[in-house]
């Protein structure tokens, strides 16, 4: 993901603005799996509540994807300034995300998920900064690897996700999501799946950032 001196300021913008589009899609992508596993479980589905919910989302991935992108990207691929990127991305990203989920809740009258303690978003903010920061290391070191390709970034994804993401489920309150099989099924979504999606919008981004570049 290294910058030319050519490219500049307009490379690493044109880069950022890809990673937000494709950060877009992965967080809808995510809702409409989650919608997929609650309509699946028999949970009727309530407008209001996904409209707040996938802005939420989106909010969250293209925060927290471009955040790394945007460190790996200045940094030339470093990966201790990929992972410092990510470690200060996440926290704010997810800070911002569940605000954006609480405010429109509010305003179209269906209130917040789930309540959930302010010690409990902050034990699970975190985490998901030491996550993303160790993802931003991860992928700042493979992408200097030859054999650093898509099933690379994936695998990394997948490994921090589940790691993290048990760490995750292990503070998170029980019962918000029922059955058990569907709130399982939206954790494997939102904390296993989702760090791979972001990892795949990473390579995107350095393939993208080495085109501008070359």
């Amino acid at each position: 993901m290294a910058q030319s001196g050519d490219a500049g300021a307009p490379g690493f913008r044109a880069t950022l603005l890809k990673v937000a589009w494709l950060s877009i899609l992965l967080g809808l992508g995510v809702q409409a799996l989650s919608m997929v596993v609650a309509l699946g479980h028999g949970n009727a589905l309530v407008p209001d509540k996904a409209v707040a919910d996938a802005l939420s989302r989106v909010s969250w991935a293209t925060l927290v994807c471009v955040g790394v992108a945007a460190g790996m990207t200045a940094s030339g691929g470093a990966p201790a300034m990929s992972g410092l990127a990510g470690l200060v991305a996440a926290p704010i990203a997810f800070g911002t995300a569940k605000g954006v989920q609480q405010s429109v809740g509010t305003m179209l009258g269906v209130g917040a998920s789930a309540n959930v303690a302010v010690a409990t978003l902050a034990v699970i903010a975190a985490i998901k900064a030491v996550e993303y920061g160790c993802l931003g290391l991860a992928v700042g070191w493979v992408e200097r690897q030859r054999w650093g390709g898509l099933a690379a970034y994936l695998g990394i994804g997948l490994c921090i996700g589940l790691v993290f993401g048990s760490a995750i489920w292990a503070v998170s309150p029980t019962g918000a999501i029922k059955p058990a099989s569907a709130a399982l099924m939206t954790w494997a979504v939102n904390e296993v799946l989702f760090p791979a999606g972001c990892a795949a919008v990473l390579f995107g981004s350095n393939v993208i950032g080495k085109r501008l570049a070359g």
